[in-house]
């Protein structure tokens, strides 16, 4: 640019001078207007500011250096937004931060999630045959704990389910029953109960955030992990609410691979398969369940994030 400016003194036909310089005032004035516009303090600027700002144009921008001005700042403007809009998160170690946005079945069933600012669930959105049939809405309080859960089923009749939870320092208390949790707020016993009636205990043992083996009254599940990071890792809705996702093969920190009935009726076991994306979240999941009398049954589910 600096070589292909050219002042009055340099140009040596005076007239063609004049004629340039009156073209010129011309253009720098609409220069000096697109250039406050972008920067957004026009009102803030007073008329002397203006006027040093013009006189500075003018003495540096010639009519054909002017265009190539406005096109170079308009392009480095869209590159930046673009640059700026396409960058995606990443954590405090570069790692891609993708939150679960579908799970969609072989039967053309899928939910879909929302999210607030926070990563946390918001509401959870059940299609079936593109319709919504099922809207679960999580509300939490000011502190980040989830207080209420409303499910609206548009099948006929239509029902509403609501539950309320409250927490009492390390304990959950809902209408099915109540939550311990740890320190690191993992539920470690669930109590289960209908009409004020204990219906039954689970017990919880964890390893590295996932669980590895789940204990009833009448059966105990063991779980196996991949390495890989869960569709839900990132999630920050409490770790109580997201263990549901375990009937997914979601693990909270990683991806169920085998899910095994060690004791209960039966002997079945289900093996997962994942195929990963270049971030090594899972996008495919094969399902193979096997039940006690040898027969198998296979199914697929596939994952999209945001």
């Amino acid at each position: 640019m600096k070589n292909q400016i050219q002042t009055a003194s340099e140009v040596k036909d005076s007239n063609l001078t004049s004629t340039l310089a009156h073209e010129t005032r011309k253009n720098r004035q609409g220069l000096a207007m697109f250039v406050m516009t972008i920067a957004n303090q026009s009102r803030a600027m007073k008329a002397d500011t203006i006027s040093k700002n013009r006189r500075s144009l003018k003495s540096h921008l010639s009519k054909g250096n002017f265009l190539i001005f406005v096109f170079s700042l308009i392009s480095f403007c869209i590159i930046f937004a673009f640059s700026g809009c396409n960058k995606e998160k990443e954590d405090e170690n570069g790692g891609k931060v993708k939150l679960l946005e579908t799970i969609t079945y072989e039967d053309g069933y899928y939910d879909k999630f929302e999210y607030d600012i926070q990563n946390r669930i918001t509401k959870a959105l059940g299609y079936r045959e593109g319709e919504v049939f099922r809207t679960r809405t999580l509300t939490y309080n000011n502190v980040g704990d989830l207080v209420k859960s409303v499910s609206i089923y548009t099948d006929y009749p239509e029902e509403i389910r609501e539950e309320v939870f409250i927490r009492d320092g390390n304990t959950i208390i809902y209408d099915s029953g109540t939550i311990i949790l740890n320190n690191d707020g993992y539920p470690t016993k669930i109590i289960l109960m209908y009409d004020n009636e204990l219906v039954g205990e689970r017990i919880l043992k964890y390893q590295d955030g996932n669980v590895i083996k789940i204990t009833s009254s009448d059966e105990d599940w063991e779980f196996k992990y991949d390495n890989k990071k869960s569709p839900i890792y990132y999630c920050k809705t409490p770790k109580w609410f997201l263990l549901d996702f375990i009937d997914f093969g979601i693990g909270l920190i990683h991806n169920v691979t085998k899910m095994s009935l060690i004791a209960g009726w039966g002997n079945s076991s289900t093996d997962l398969v994942y195929e990963y994306d270049n971030d090594g979240y899972p996008i495919k999941q094969t399902v193979i369940e096997k039940y006690y009398d040898g027969e198998e049954y296979t199914s697929v589910r596939t994952f999209t994030y945001k």
